[in-house]
């Protein structure tokens, strides 16, 4: 019993240190923690690329085992990415 008190302890502190995690980017295409996005200190380049409407459009950007956010890799997602200028809407 106290093993998963401990654990989650852990993992309450874990997800407080990760709040969310939040698309950000000039064309939505990164994936990071809401602590470094929108002000904070995240910096891309503002151009287009058809992959970045997948992860618009398909793109879950989420906490990753490693604790650092990134976009899952759904089936959604890699399908898209294999002929990205299909689901382009630019």
């Amino acid at each position: 019993m106290r093993f998963f008190f401990l654990l989650a302890a852990f993992l309450t502190l874990t997800s407080a240190a990760h709040a969310a995690c939040i698309p950000s980017g000039c064309s939505g295409q990164l994936c990071v923690s809401d602590k470094d996005g929108d002000g904070g200190g995240v910096v891309s380049t503002c151009e287009w690329r058809d992959e970045y409407g997948c992860y618009q459009k398909f793109g879950e950007c989420t906490l990753q085992k490693d604790g650092k956010c990134g976009w899952k890799p759904t089936a959604k997602l890699k399908e898209c990415l294999k002929n990205p200028a299909k689901f382009s809407q630019r």
